[in-house]
């Protein structure tokens, strides 16, 4: 059966001319042609030389690739023309909401009434008469959150909540298992706090909050590391003026066992979005026996509960975040509670939600 996956990111190129994208989509692709899908993945070409996390290589699983080009009026045309005709030959769409590329898919798909589902991964849409037709007509909606997919559900019946794109949860709870992180970051004295931040550095996602916090701690004499993980629009000009010692911002980490190692060095993960659906390194950090500090937008507090497993912080707010890492590092009673109840709540997600590829065979085989 032919479908095909409208991705809301970018695709590399290399300099071979092979194609590669974010590797959790990568094993979403390769489980839907295991239930015997002939999935076409669509996405925009990143036209930067921004290094990124990109590793699955589709060329080399012989996943089947339309990839958009913005390069030129001309190209991007060619490439809508051939996006078209995609759809139009097509079975099944099933589309990662919302962004750009995804509302010009479902116009295509209204034209060939082609049917469509969604993954609704963030909180960017309206609940317009627009929004509205899409949310009814799609055959139906996935959504890390359950927030979320209680609010869609009131448009479609199929609305369901999904197992998120975490690679490979149950190796990381071992990870944390066998290095006993979570105790470790509690019975010890080490007086530094070692913060991580893990996303996009940009405005979207709190970054300047985060320094502005960090600014604030250094005023009070609280002594802390800072490490960034990440690229995005204010990467650039924040790793090129910093000056302190104590931060460092560390680009992308391709290596799942180089990041792990990443959150089992800290003691607290902050992260301080704007907007999000239900961000992946949130469940990373409870898998990986972090406590975490977090603002509750989008479909975070679906999973999230202030003092059980998290500290809630408000959006754009640097004073109180600062506060939030004082108090909750002089706390460790409060941080085992949260690292245990992270875990409980992980746990809960992988064992009692379905997978996305499960879902897509259930509903798109019917």
């Amino acid at each position: 059966m032919n479908l095909l996956v409208v991705g809301n990111g970018c695709v590399s190129a290399s300099n071979e001319g092979k194609h590669y994208t974010h590797e959790s989509i990568g094993k979403l692709l390769l489980e839907l042609k295991d239930k015997s899908f002939n999935p076409t993945f669509v996405e925009i070409e990143n036209e930067t030389n921004e290094i990124n996390n990109d590793k699955f290589c589709l060329d080399d699983n012989n996943i089947e690739t339309n990839v958009i080009s913005k390069k030129t009026k001309p190209s991007l045309i060619i490439s809508l023309i051939r996006l078209f005709l995609c759809v139009l030959k097509t079975q099944h769409v099933y589309i990662f909401f919302p962004e750009t590329l995804a509302k010009v898919v479902l116009l295509f798909c209204f034209i060939t009434r082609t049917s469509y589902a969604l993954y609704v991964r963030g909180e960017r849409f309206s609940y317009s008469r627009f929004g509205k037709i899409i949310f009814k007509n799609a055959k139906y909606i996935h959504s890390t959150s359950p927030t979320m997919s209680s609010e869609l559900s009131l448009f479609c019946s199929n609305t369901h909540t999904i197992m998120p794109m975490v690679t490979n949860p149950w190796a990381m709870l071992e990870v944390n298992d066998e290095i006993n992180h979570g105790y470790q970051v509690v019975e010890k004295l080490n007086p530094t706090c070692n913060l991580l931040y893990v996303g996009r550095i940009e405005v979207d996602k709190g970054t300047i909050e985060i320094i502005e916090a960090c600014e604030i701690l250094q005023k009070r004499k609280f002594r802390y590391n800072l490490r960034l993980v990440g690229i995005g629009d204010l990467y650039r000009k924040f790793k090129d003026n910093n000056e302190e010692e104590n931060v460092k911002f560390l680009g992308v980490i391709n290596d799942d066992s180089t990041l792990m190692k990443e959150y089992s060095k800290s003691d607290i993960f902050i992260f301080p979005s704007h907007h999000e659906g239900f961000p992946r390194v949130l469940y990373e950090a409870m898998l990986m026996g972090v406590p975490i500090i977090t603002t509750f937008v989008g479909g975070i507090s679906g999973r999230m509960i202030d003092g059980f497993n998290c500290i809630q912080i408000p959006v754009n707010d640097a004073p109180a975040l600062a506060r939030s890492v004082e108090a909750l590092f002089a706390n460790k009673i409060l941080m085992k509670k949260l690292i245990q109840n992270g875990k409980k709540t992980v746990k809960d997600v992988f064992n009692n939600h379905s997978s996305q590829s499960h879902l897509i065979s259930k509903y798109f085989s019917k």
